[in-house]
C-alpha cells in the first residue's frame, strides 16, 4: 500500500485537472477542504476546473423523487459530464463528492476515454447510508461487513426508509457493478483508521492510499506574516479552552457543555451552530460562552487566543478540518478517544485522549490539563511541529503531484 503523504520522486509537470465536487445545501468542512486543493493546484502551475453541482435545488417533493430516482445512476449527469471532459480534455479526473446528484454515473466517461480517476473519501457514504457509522448515539457496524439493507431496516438516512433505500441502492449497485473495482483508480482515505474499514466493507486495498486534509499556516499571514521562522502567539495571551464544529448529536457538545458544569476556573468558547443550539444554551454553566458561525479568519484568530481545542466526538469522524487548524496554531486538542481521533491525537504530546461519552473523565482531563501549564506549553510546541510535518501546502501539493504522476505514467 503507497501511502500518498510520500513526496514524490520528481516533480510532476503541470497536470490538466478536472475536479468533480456536489455540494450540500449547507457548507461544509468538505467544500473547505475542494477549495483549498482547487487553490493549491492552481498556485503550483496547473490547470485545474472545478465542476460542481449543488444540492441547493432539492426542495420540493419532485425534486426529492428524482433525487431518488437519480442516486444510484444518473444518466443526465452522466452526459454533462462527458461533454465537461470533452470540452476540458483532463488529464486525471479527480472526484470529491458525487452524493446525490453526480452520482457514480460521472465515472464511466473517463473510463471510456482512458482518463485516470481519484476519489477522495471524504466520509463513510459508500459503505453507511448516513456517512457516519453511527445509529441512535452510538457506533454501529451492521452496513460494514453485512448487508447494507440495515441501513434502510434502521430508517438510517434522515429517518426516512424512502431516502435511506436510494441510498443504499447507491451502495449495492456499484458492488454489483464493481465500480469500485474497474472506474476508480485510486481513492484517498484520510486516515489509516479510515482506511481499514473501507477495505473491511470491500472496497479494494490496492487502490487506497492515505492522504489527509491540509489548512493554510495562519502564522504566515496576517499580523505574522514577517515572523521568519514562524513563531506561535506568547503562552500569556493564550486563555481558556475552544470548540468548533456543528452543534449536532454526533459531535459530543452536550457531552462537553455537562462536563463543564465541573470546570469552575476555565472559560470555553462554542464556536458553530447546528440543531442542538439551543438545548445547549439551556445546559451550559456560566463560564461557556456561544459565539456562532464565524468565518475562516475569525476562527483562525479565535484558534490563536485559545489554550486548548476540545473535540468530544462520539462518532468516526473523517479528518476533522478543526485538528489541522488547531495544530497549525500551537494548540493542544482533548479529544474522544475513537476512530480516527486515536491517530491523530498522540497522547501527552499533541493532546489527551479520553473516553468517548463520558462527562466525568472529560471534566477530569481538562481541569488536569490546564493544571499543568509547562506540559500545556510543551503540547503546543509538538502540535505546531506536527503541523509542519504532515498537514502543510507543501506537503499536500507532493502528495497530489506524486499521486496524479503515478497514474498519468501507468496510463502512458
Amino acid at each position: 500500500m503507497q501511502n500518498a503523504t510520500e513526496p514524490p520522486a520528481r516533480r510532476v509537470l503541470s497536470v490538466r485537472v478536472l475536479l468533480a465536487h456536489n455540494t450540500y445545501q449547507h457548507a461544509g468542512g468538505e467544500d473547505s477542504v475542494v477549495a483549498n486543493e482547487h487553490d493549491l493546484l492552481i498556485a503550483a502551475g496547473h490547470e485545474v476546473h472545478l465542476y460542481t453541482v449543488s444540492n441547493e435545488g432539492i426542495r420540493s417533493l419532485s425534486d426529492k423523487f428524482a433525487a431518488f430516482l437519480h442516486t444510484p445512476h444518473n444518466n443526465r449527469s452522466r452526459i454533462d459530464f462527458a461533454q465537461e471532459i470533452d470540452r476540458f480534455q483532463p488529464d486525471i479526473v479527480h472526484v470529491h463528492n458525487t452524493f446525490p446528484l453526480l452520482s457514480p454515473a460521472i465515472y464511466s466517461p473517463c473510463h471510456e476515454r482512458g482518463i485516470p480517476v481519484v476519489q477522495t473519501l471524504h466520509n463513510y457514504r459508500t459503505v453507511c447510508a448516513n456517512a457516519l457509522l453511527m445509529r441512535q448515539g452510538r457506533i454501529c457496524e451492521k452496513c460494514v461487513t453485512g448487508s447494507k439493507y440495515w441501513g434502510v431496516y434502521h430508517r438510517c438516512y434522515r429517518n426516512s426508509a424512502v431516502a435511506s433505500l436510494a441510498v443504499v441502492r447507491l451502495q449495492t449497485r456499484a458492488v454489483e457493478q464493481q465500480t469500485w473495482h474497474n472506474r476508480v483508480d485510486r481513492f484517498i482515505a484520510l486516515t489509516r483508521f479510515a482506511r481499514d474499514k473501507f477495505i473491511q466493507a470491500g472496497l479494494p486495498a490496492d487502490r487506497i492510499v492515505i492522504k489527509p486534509n491540509f489548512v493554510p499556516d495562519p502564522l504566515r499571514q496576517g499580523e505574522y506574516a514577517s515572523h521568519a521562522p514562524a513563531r506561535l502567539p506568547p503562552e500569556k495571551t493564550r486563555r481558556g479552552a475552544l470548540y468548533v464544529g456543528r452543534l449536532s448529536e454526533e459531535k459530543g457538545v452536550d457531552i462537553l457543555v455537562r462536563a463543564w458544569r465541573s470546570v469552575d476556573q476555565i472559560p470555553l468558547r462554542i464556536v458553530g451552530d447546528g440543531p442542538q443550539t439551543e438545548q445547549l444554551k439551556a445546559l451550559a454553566p456560566s463560564n461557556v460562552a456561544f459565539v456562532g458561525r464565524l468565518n475562516p479568519d475569525q476562527v483562525r484568530a479565535e484558534m490563536l487566543s485559545a489554550a486548548a481545542l476540545i473535540q468530544p466526538s462520539i462518532c468516526y469522524e473523517g479528518f476533522p478540518a478543526t485538528i489541522a487548524e488547531a495544530y497549525s496554531s500551537g494548540l493542544p486538542v482533548i479529544a474522544s478517544d475513537i476512530g480516527s481521533l486515536t491517530e491523530l491525537v498522540e497522547v501527552n504530546q499533541t493532546g489527551i485522549l479520553v473516553k468517548p461519552g463520558d462527562v466525568a473523565a472529560l471534566a477530569v482531563a481538562v481541569n488536569k490539563t490546564f493544571a499543568n501549564a509547562d506540559a500545556l506549553q510543551a503540547m503546543s510546541r509538538t502540535a505546531r511541529l506536527t503541523y509542519e510535518a504532515s498537514y502543510t501546502a507543501k506537503n499536500n501539493l507532493a502528495a497530489l503531484e506524486g499521486l496524479y504522476s503515478e497514474l498519468l505514467s501507468a496510463a502512458r
